[in-house]
């Protein structure tokens, strides 16, 4: 019965300990993104006078929740202009349909927020001008959700910290088998 309750007592201050180390490692994982709600920096694609003589495309993968901001402009005459978004197994939807744009007298902006992920494709087109070469000039900026980083930051070191539980767990296991075999060998000893 003693070694019972000091078995229990023992087990029971682990329970204790490993419930504050737990908390410990959380706080310690979320400790660089306490503050969700401030602005993530935007990732930036940006380009200025790239020759359009048929067609130019622009892929922006995005996660669900991102949002992409775009202007474009261009030089000596106008483009047709059209954005697809592109989810996995699922056939392109047409965001903004294919049109000409004066976007030689003023920049051309807008706005996507995807749900889920995929890819954001800008095309450009001037196949309809055969003498007439464009220049294209862009920018795009996409935002990500703020929680996004701390996910992947949070499973990148929760990956690490299971992967020592684990070897930890392997390794107690060696040395609780090891015990019970001295253990039973002690006891035929004095037994």
């Amino acid at each position: 019965i003693l070694r019972h309750l000091a078995y229990c007592k023992h087990r029971f201050n682990i329970r204790k300990a490993t419930m504050a180390e737990a908390s410990n490692i959380f706080s310690s994982l979320d400790a660089p993104f306490r503050n969700f709600e401030k602005a993530v920096e935007p990732i930036v694609w940006q380009s200025s006078d790239i020759l359009v003589m048929q067609t130019y495309d622009l892929k922006v993968p995005m996660l669900a929740g991102s949002t992409v901001k775009y202007s474009f402009s261009t030089k000596l005459g106008d483009i047709s202009f059209t954005t697809e978004f592109h989810a996995a197994g699922q056939p392109p939807q047409v965001i903004v349909a294919p049109m000409r744009v004066p976007s030689d007298i003023e920049s051309i902006k807008g706005t996507f927020k995807s749900e889920t992920d995929g890819a954001f494709v800008f095309l450009f087109d001037n196949s309809f001008s055969w003498f007439n070469s464009k220049l294209l000039s862009y920018t795009v900026n996409l935002f990500q959700p703020a929680f996004t980083l701390a996910d992947q930051n949070r499973v990148r070191q929760s990956h690490r910290l299971l992967q020592a539980t684990m070897e930890d767990t392997r390794k107690a296991n060696l040395r609780l088998v090891t015990a019970r075999e001295r253990s039973s060998q002690l006891g035929k000893e004095v037994g």
